[in-house]
Formats: C-alpha cells, sequence, structure tokens
C-alpha cells in the first residue's frame, strides 16, 4: 500500500543541499527481496545543487519529474541499476543524466531541453557502465554532442520530436509525438490523465502507473 505524503520548501540558498528520505520499515518478510519505488514526485531545484544523486542503489522511477535546475547534472547514478519509466528530465543547466557503473532501463521518458549550458549540455552521459534506451523521447537522440554520449543500448521506438509541453506541469499538446507512442506492450492506466487512446503515452502522465 501507499502512504502519500506533500511537502514545501523554499528560500534554499545557492549552495546548499536538501536531502529527501524516503524510510520505511519491512517486517516479517525475513529471506524476500524489499522493492523501492519513487511514483508521482516532482523535483525542481533552481539551485546549483544536484537534484536527484542514487548511489549503489536498485530502484523504480515512475510518473516523476526532475526539472528547472542550474546544476550540471539532472541524474547523477553511481553503480545503480534503476528503472526510469514515464517520467520527464528536463531544463537542467548541464547533463539531463551522469551514468557512472550503471545499468539504468529508461522506457517511455522525456529528455528535453537539457544542455542549456552549451559547454556541459548533453541529455544522457555515460561515462561507464550502459543505459538500455526504449519507446523515450530525447532531444538530438543521434548526435552523441548534445544528445546521447557515451555507451547505450538501443532498445527501439525512441524518438526526437519536441514533446509540446502546454504548460508547467508538463500536459501534452493534442498533437504531440509522445501520445501514444509508449511501449506496445503498456497502456494508460487511466484517461486522464492520459490522452489519446489508450496505448501508453511517453511522459510523466502516461503508462501503467499514471
Amino acid at each position: 500500500s501507499w502512504e502519500y505524503k506533500a511537502f514545501s520548501i523554499s528560500n534554499l540558498p545557492v549552495g546548499d543541499s536538501l536531502y529527501i528520505r524516503f524510510k520505511y520499515g519491512n517486517t516479517n518478510y525475513s529471506g524476500y527481496d524489499a522493492y523501492h519505488y519513487i511514483d508521482d514526485f516532482k523535483i525542481e531545484f533552481d539551485t546549483e545543487s544536484v537534484p536527484l544523486t542514487i548511489n549503489n542503489s536498485d530502484l523504480d522511477i515512475y510518473n516523476s519529474i526532475i526539472g528547472d535546475s542550474k546544476s550540471y547534472y539532472g541524474i547523477i547514478l553511481n553503480e545503480s541499476h534503476i528503472v526510469l519509466k514515464n517520467s520527464i528530465v528536463n531544463k537542467i543547466l548541464g547533463n539531463g543524466l551522469l551514468n557512472n557503473n550503471s545499468f539504468p532501463i529508461i522506457q517511455n521518458s522525456i529528455f528535453w531541453e537539457n544542455g542549456i549550458n552549451e559547454l556541459y549540455g548533453k541529455q544522457i552521459l555515460t561515462s561507464s557502465g550502459s543505459p538500455t534506451i526504449s519507446y523515450s523521447l530525447v532531444q538530438n537522440y543521434s548526435n552523441n554532442t548534445t544528445g546521447i554520449y557515451g555507451v547505450f543500448s538501443n532498445g527501439g521506438g525512441n524518438l526526437d520530436a519536441n514533446p509540446q509541453f502546454i504548460n508547467d506541469n508538463y500536459h501534452l499538446a493534442p498533437l504531440s509525438p509522445a501520445i501514444d507512442t509508449g511501449h506496445p506492450d503498456d497502456i494508460d492506466d487511466c484517461i486522464p490523465p492520459g490522452v489519446g487512446s489508450l496505448s501508453a503515452d511517453i511522459g510523466m502522465y502516461g503508462g501503467m502507473n499514471n
């Protein structure tokens, strides 16, 4: 079962760090795996701190946004094997994602308008390891200068086209190329917020957990 919490923090000085901890208890399940999920989460950082750093973890992130950051990285993965699904990384000053010795699965997700600082800007930068990217919308997808730099596995179905966000909440315009173009085995579980047909949308409002 899910427990939902909402909070707001303002006036965080530039250079300070904000740590958000997810604490859970797991009892009477000795010998079984524990799974960790982040769902329906929005991180917007108007500072130079990295919004999300994941170290030595297996983590599933669904239907979430990491964006509007003055950091040189939106997400840093260090030896972590995450699933990033139906999520958006947008308007990071530098690289949308830095991949260090990690093997993330990226699906039904959007990397757009990262690399505002052209010196550092790439949507996805891999120093080691290899992400698997499928049915996602990645700006300059085939350009290793500003799109995806380093080794990655192409899982198919990827697009390089403007997602056509219509507001600050990242809703899609009616003719967005992200509508109904997610993984063919997925559907939009709820319409709305999904749009178009039952076929899965790319982005935070689509997919099996929307």
